[in-house]
């Protein structure tokens, strides 16, 4: 006979070293809980995303070959070799109609070329507030 007695439970049903005890009323993982290890790294990875995103633009800017390729693969969809600068929204259609690419991969393409768009207004944008920062009297 051994001496080894089960692990006092805790009100949230786990065992002394943090797992589901086992017995009445507790039949294990509640439905829809996460586990410690994967809520710590989705919390990790949002904490870290706007530095990452830096770090890329920063590699981006000093010309690094693999933040460019890194770029590319996370932002063209899977298997795409359609040559895209001076793409239109009428060329993608035709290429989608032609069975060229996919209707997967014109709905990547056409969301690609709205956000290159939203992000060059931008730039406009910038350029005509500093102008007129620039006219406005100095205080």
């Amino acid at each position: 006979m051994s001496n080894v007695m089960p692990m006092p439970t805790d009100v949230n049903g786990r065992d002394g070293k943090g797992r589901f005890a086992s017995g009445s009323g507790n039949i294990g993982r509640p439905r829809g809980a996460k586990s410690r290890h994967a809520r710590d790294l989705s919390a990790l990875v949002r904490a870290l995303s706007n530095r990452a995103y830096e770090a890329l633009a920063g590699a981006i800017d000093k010309r690094e070959r693999w933040a460019i390729e890194l770029y590319f693969k996370l932002s063209l969809p899977h298997g795409l070799t359609m040559e895209m600068h001076g793409t239109t929204i009428e060329d993608i259609e035709t290429a989608t109609a032609d069975g060229d690419i996919s209707f997967e991969q014109a709905k990547a393409l056409i969301a690609n070329k709205r956000d290159g768009k939203a992000i060059n207004e931008l730039d406009e944008h910038r350029a005509m507030m500093k102008e007129i920062l620039e006219k406005l009297p100095k205080r």
